[in-house]
Order: C-alpha cells, then sequence, then structure tokens
C-alpha cells in the first residue's frame, strides 16, 4: 500500500532524525544550513532544467531529492517541518 505524501514526509523526517542521532551518519551530523546551501542551490538548477525539458521523470527525480535537501535544513525543528507539512497538505487538498 502507498503511504500518503504526509506519512512519506514523517517517514524522511525520521530518518533524518537517526542520521543525525549517536552511531549516525557524521557528514549528515556535521552538516549547517550554510553548508548545505550549495547544494541545495545545484538541486534547484536541476529541478529548473527538468522543468524546461519537460521530462516528468527527470523532475520527479530532481524535486525529490531538492525536497530532501531543503528538508535536511530544517533539522534542528523537526516538529515545526512536520506541523508546516500538515497545514501545506491540508491547504492543497482543499483546492
Amino acid at each position: 500500500m502507498t503511504q500518503s505524501p504526509g506519512a512519506q514526509f514523517e517517514r524522511l523526517l525520521e530518518i533524518m532524525r537517526r542520521l543525525r542521532e549517536p552511531g549516525g551518519c557524521p557528514w549528515d551530523r556535521e552538516q549547517t544550513r550554510a553548508s548545505l546551501k550549495p547544494f541545495l542551490v545545484e538541486e534547484t538548477y536541476e529541478v529548473l532544467e527538468a522543468i524546461e525539458s519537460g521530462e516528468a521523470e527527470a523532475l520527479r527525480e530532481s524535486s525529490a531529492t531538492c525536497s530532501c535537501r531543503s528538508s535536511s535544513t530544517l533539522r534542528s525543528r523537526p516538529s515545526a517541518a512536520s506541523s508546516t507539512w500538515r497545514r501545506c497538505s491540508r491547504a492543497s487538498s482543499t483546492r
């Protein structure tokens, strides 16, 4: 069964928490919002290129990577990220 977007986002936040825990990934624990900026900029350009190309699969892939990178910048307040996601999900489902 496919998870809802909200459940998938919650899973992403849980994975990020585990990566930053003791015994997790040293690289992830060292990252700051500033150190992640170049990655986010690069991924954003890839999303723009995918939009220009019109290739749906490229857009899905680059959007997912960009979302993951941008979610990483929220690591200091994962509960805020989660509540923001829920508000956005509710707003888009009422359209």
